[in-house]
This record gives C-alpha cells, sequence and structure tokens, in this order.
C-alpha cells in the first residue's frame, strides 16, 4: 500500500515541523551523497535556517562536512564565465529577452 498524498503548507504543530525538518533534512544528506558517489561529481548541499532561536548551533548545515570542501566548489563556479554556468549559456534576464522561437 502507498504513503498518502500530504499537502503543501505550513506545518503548525512546532514540534511535528522539527521532527519533519530534521527527517527531511537526514534524506537529502543521503540522496545527495548518493548522487555524488554513483554519479562520480563534485555536489555540495548548503541548508540555512529552520531551527529555533534557542538552537543557533544547527542554523547552518553543509554536506560534505569538510567546509574547504564546499568552498572549493563554490569557487570553482564562481570562476566560471556567466555564460558556462547554466545549460542553455544564458541568465534568466536573456532568456526573457529572447524571441520566442516558433517549432
Amino acid at each position: 500500500m502507498g504513503r498518502a498524498k500530504i499537502n503543501m503548507e505550513f506545518i503548525q504543530g512546532h514540534k511535528n515541523r522539527k521532527s519533519t525538518l530534521v527527517k527531511r533534512k537526514a534524506s537529502l544528506v543521503k540522496k545527495i551523497s548518493e548522487l555524488a558517489i554513483l554519479c562520480g561529481i563534485k555536489v555540495c548541499m548548503i541548508i540555512y535556517g529552520g531551527i529555533t532561536d534557542q538552537d543557533t548551533s544547527q542554523r547552518v548545515q553543509i554536506w560534505p562536512n569538510d567546509p574547504k570542501e564546499v568552498d572549493e566548489l563554490i569557487n570553482l563556479y564562481k570562476n566560471q564565465p556567466l555564460t558556462c554556468r547554466s545549460k542553455r549559456g544564458y541568465d534568466f534576464f536573456q532568456l526573457l529577452r529572447k524571441p520566442k522561437e516558433k517549432s
């Protein structure tokens, strides 16, 4: 039997919201590490916020856990020309200015 479909809306209960956040973050970390291993690619993930002000130690979570690796990957991305950063070779504003082609 499949899982019930959940509504995509803000979870009102603090305990439910926090437990959902913990579970889903763990799932994301697992998926991102699997993606890196199976495909042999460099990947990083940054999650900011989501925890109350009392829990400031968990405010930012990164994967991989070594900040040097994350900085290296971010710098690789930043050092690329804008045209190489995306698959199509232009940014959002260029996409809006481009006339639509009829197929």
